[in-house]
């Protein structure tokens, strides 16, 4: 029994007959016919019937081909791993994260090394449209960020965690000492955002229509100019933070961002990456930075209490 021979007989079941079988793998009809002779002598039994112009699998040949199904699905992944591990290009796994490395990322990093020791995985830093438009150029193998839109069909998008929502605000201002602040505490302050020109007009719609935010938005290059015009109480900024993993810079403090109820607002982080390019490295890291983020947001209460 060869995978070819298996291979002809999920292409007869998939298309109900020996031409259409032939057609789909690119082969002459006779050899996909000689091919399920040859299997059924070898096995002797009947693995297909003619009913009118169609061909149907008896009881043995459905058993067979269900079965075939998950052989050559291990067949090609074996075969796609063992040449990923043959090429140095696909030793390196390269990530696109919008924002600061948190630690959530350093934390699957060391749990995909563990059982990928020859995977590199390198982080390649920038905002939402440079890490789409260098998934497309395939200078990186898959991005991180929230959710800004729906992508084509081409990209395949994961959901890795709904993020609790906090805001950074000068340890001078008023709301640093609430315990929570709704997005109309914050009416007068100016929103900062980090991004390159050509994001704006991406992180504007995404703040102000499907966040909320009121248009009042200060654009920033770096993340120090942004420290620089929160600290001195020009503006505020939206951050990712998981308590008891602070990151200290002295003047700033981090505050919840709750809804009209009083309960945390979240929004969601995605991995992205082209279906065409789809892989398993890439797969199970994301798997990987899944459960970092599950580690964390289990048993911490994310609420906050209005003050």
């Amino acid at each position: 029994m060869r995978l070819s021979q298996l291979r002809y007989a999920v292409a007869v079941h998939d298309h109900g007959g020996f031409t259409r079988a032939a057609d789909a793998c690119h082969i002459a009809q006779s050899s996909v016919s000689q091919a399920i002779s040859s299997l059924e002598r070898e096995l002797g039994v009947s693995l297909f019937e003619r009913q009118g112009r169609t061909v149907r699998a008896t009881p043995a040949g459905e058993h067979l081909v269900r079965r075939a199904r998950a052989l050559l699905e291990e067949s090609d992944d074996i075969a796609r791993e063992t040449r990923r591990i043959g090429s140095d290009d696909e030793l390196t796994l390269r990530i696109g994260f919008v924002g600061g490395v948190r630690h959530e990322i350093l934390d699957a990093m060391g749990r995909f090394a563990e059982t990928y020791p020859e995977v590199t995985p390198v982080i390649v830093g920038g905002d939402y449209r440079q890490q789409t438009e260098r998934l497309v150029a395939g200078e990186i193998d898959l991005a991180i960020y929230e959710r800004r839109e729906d992508l084509p069909e081409r990209f395949v998008t994961y959901e890795i965690a709904e993020l609790p929502s906090w805001v950074e605000l000068s340890t001078r201002d008023p709301l640093a000492a609430h315990g929570g602040v709704t997005i109309a505490d914050l009416r007068g302050k100016p929103l900062v955002i980090t991004s390159s020109a050509e994001n704006r007009e991406v992180e504007r719609t995404y703040f102000r229509e499907v966040l909320g935010y009121p248009d009042d938005f200060v654009y920033v290059g770096s993340r120090d100019e942004s420290v620089t015009l929160v600290v001195g109480m020009r503006g505020y900024e939206q951050c990712g933070h998981v308590p008891g993993h602070e990151t200290f810079h002295p003047g700033l403090t981090k505050v919840a961002l709750v809804g009209e109820d009083g309960r945390q607002l979240h929004r969601s982080l995605v991995a992205v990456w082209l279906a065409e390019r789809s892989g398993y490295y890439v797969e199970e890291f994301a798997c990987a930075l899944r459960q970092s983020f599950m580690s964390e947001l289990a048993g911490t209460e994310w609420e906050a209490l209005q003050d």
